[in-house]
């Protein structure tokens, strides 16, 4: 009779435990609706940003003496492209001071 009354006041703590952990838990559980839907507009804008950072085509286009010159750089970070754009003018300017570049 005593085990049986130590069994049913176990599994009453342990439920009441359980329920009481839950109850204190959930509000971590749920989220608002607004914050949610604040959250995946957020995540989509940085996914868009990210796609959006990563390397593209670029043309670098070069006036020299001779006539028009178009440098492609193909899956290139801006960055880059204007570096080499830059060099691509240093390097025509060797031979034609005049010669220019932009991107």
């Amino acid at each position: 009779m005593f085990r049986q009354q130590l069994f049913k006041h176990i599994i009453a703590e342990l439920w009441h435990g359980l329920h009481t952990l839950a109850e204190n838990h959930s509000k971590y559980i749920i989220i608002n609706p607004n914050v949610m839907k604040k959250l995946m507009l957020l995540g989509a804008a940085i996914a868009m940003l990210s796609v959006t950072a990563c390397k593209k085509d670029y043309t670098c286009a070069c006036t020299v003496s001779t006539g028009n010159i178009d440098l492609e750089f193909e899956n290139a970070k801006k960055q880059d492209a204007e570096d080499a754009c830059q060099a691509a003018e240093d390097t025509y300017k060797i031979l034609d001071p005049n010669a220019s570049c932009s991107l």
